[in-house]
C-alpha cells in the first residue's frame, strides 16, 4: 500500500513529524466526536519558534498565504515501538485560548490517516499537510486503498466473499474497536467485528447516490450479526453516510464518509426497492464514520 507521494516525502528524523527546520507546517483534518458535528482542526508548528499549537474550528488558518494564526493548547507526537508511526497527545479548548478548561486527548494511529483515542471515542482524520515542498512520510504512509480484495484478506485475515465484494470500509463507532463492512454487488452487506476472520451472514441492503448539489451519500441498512425483526428486516436502524473527504486531500484515495442521519419514517419500504433521494435523511447528531479502503474498479 505504498503512496505515490513517496517522491516528495521527507522523513523528519526526529521524535516529531512536524519538526522540519525553517518550515511552518499546518496539518489539517477533522475532529470527530460522537453526538457533534465534525469540526476542522489544525496542528501548527511555526518556523520561528519551537511552539506546537492547536487551532480548533473552521476559518482559522490561511494556508494559501502561509499565515496560520498562533493557536493555543499543545500537541505532542510520540514515536511508537513500530518506529514508523506516531501517537498524538493534544490539549485544546474550543475558544482557542489556553485556559484551565483545556481537555487532553491521547490518540493512537489506526492507519490511512486516522488517529483514535484509546477508548475508541474521539478521532482525528487527516486531510492535508501544508508546507513548501516536503510532506512528512510518517503522516502520509499507507494512504492508498488495497489493490485487491485478496490483498485486503492477506493483510487483515478477514474472509469476505471475493466474488461478491464491491466496496470494503473501515467502520468506526464510538467505544468500539475498528470493524470492517463489505458492500456486495447484490446490494447486501457483510460485517466483520474486531478480531473476526469470518464475517456475519450477508443481510440488509445498501445504496449510493449523488444529490442535486453534487454531495455523495451511502445508505446502509444491516445488522452486525445478521439478525432480523418480525417483519424480516434488519434489526437495526439504517445509516445515511455523507462523503466528507475533498478531492484536494492527501487521503482522497481512501475517502471518508460521516454518518449524518437515518432513514425518515415511512421510507424503509422504499429503500428496499432501491430508494434514492435526499428525503431519506432525518438529520440528527450521529457518531459513526467510515473509510473506504478497497473498491472494485470498473
Amino acid at each position: 500500500m505504498a503512496t505515490p507521494m513517496d517522491v516528495q516525502t521527507t522523513e523528519c528524523g526526529s521524535s516529531c513529524p512536524l519538526l522540519v527546520e525553517g518550515e511552518t507546517i499546518a496539518v489539517s483534518g477533522m475532529w470527530m466526536s460522537p453526538g457533534k458535528d465534525a469540526v476542522p482542526i489544525h496542528f501548527i508548528r511555526h518556523a520561528e519558534n519551537e511552539g506546537f499549537r492547536v487551532v480548533f474550528g473552521p476559518g482559522q488558518v490561511d494556508v494559501e498565504n502561509e499565515a496560520p494564526v498562533r493557536g493555543a493548547g499543545f500537541q505532542i507526537w510520540t514515536l511508537l515501538d513500530t518506529g514508523t508511526s506516531y501517537g498524538l497527545g493534544l490539549g485544546f479548548h474550543h475558544s482557542n485560548t489556553t485556559t484551565e478548561m483545556i481537555k487532553t486527548h491521547w490518540l493512537v494511529p489506526m492507519g490511512c490517516g486516522v488517529w483514535r483515542s484509546s477508548d475508541n471515542y474521539n478521532a482525528f482524520v487527516l486531510h492535508d499537510v501544508y508546507m513548501h515542498s516536503k510532506v512528512p512520510r510518517s503522516l502520509t504512509e499507507n494512504l492508498q486503498q488495497y489493490k485487491s480484495i485478496q490483498e485486503f484478506q492477506d493483510h487483515t485475515g478477514i474472509e469476505f466473499d471475493n466474488e461478491k465484494a464491491k466496496i470494503v470500509m473501515k467502520w468506526f463507532a464510538p467505544e468500539k474497536k475498528v470493524a470492517y463492512v463489505c458492500l456486495q454487488n447484490n446490494e447486501s452487506v457483510q460485517y466483520a467485528g474486531a478480531g473476526t476472520r469470518t464475517p456475519s451472514v450477508a443481510n440488509g441492503c445498501w445504496d449510493y447516490y449523488t444529490d442535486l448539489e453534487g454531495k455523495e451519500f451511502l445508505l446502509t441498512w444491516f445488522h452486525y450479526l445478521g439478525e432480523r425483526n418480525s417483519e424480516g428486516r434488519p434489526a437495526a436502524e439504517p445509516t445515511v453516510l455523507q462523503k466528507v473527504s475533498e478531492a484536494s486531500s492527501v487521503v482522497e484515495h481512501v475517502p471518508v464518509y460521516r454518518a449524518v442521519g437515518t432513514l425518515a419514517k415511512g421510507v424503509e419500504h422504499a429503500m428496499v426497492k432501491k430508494f434514492n433521494g435526499a428525503d431519506a435523511m432525518r438529520m440528527k447528531n450521529w457518531h459513526v464514520f467510515v473509510q473506504v479502503v478497497w473498491q472494485l474498479q470498473k
